[in-house]
């Protein structure tokens, strides 16, 4: 399994995990269409790309602390 966040440099990385979160965020908070309208409708598609963005949210966090990037606090 290749680990794309550790491509990323720390910019790059905190850019990163900050559109995730944006996008997890905003799919519990208040849109919960927003996986689905991106999946044109398609329930699995929209579960799979949610699941998706969770799984690299943490290990986009996991490599923010391996770096001890305050950030990641």
């Amino acid at each position: 399994m290749a680990h794309v966040e550790l491509f990323l440099g720390d910019d790059e990385l905190i850019a990163f995990n900050a559109l995730l979160e944006k996008l997890i965020v905003a799919n519990y908070g208040g849109r919960p269409d927003l996986f689905l309208t991106m999946a044109d409708g398609d329930q699995t598609l929209a579960s799979d790309m949610l699941s998706g963005a969770c799984l690299f949210h943490m290990a986009a966090r996991r490599v923010m602390r391996a770096r001890n990037m305050p950030e990641a606090a």
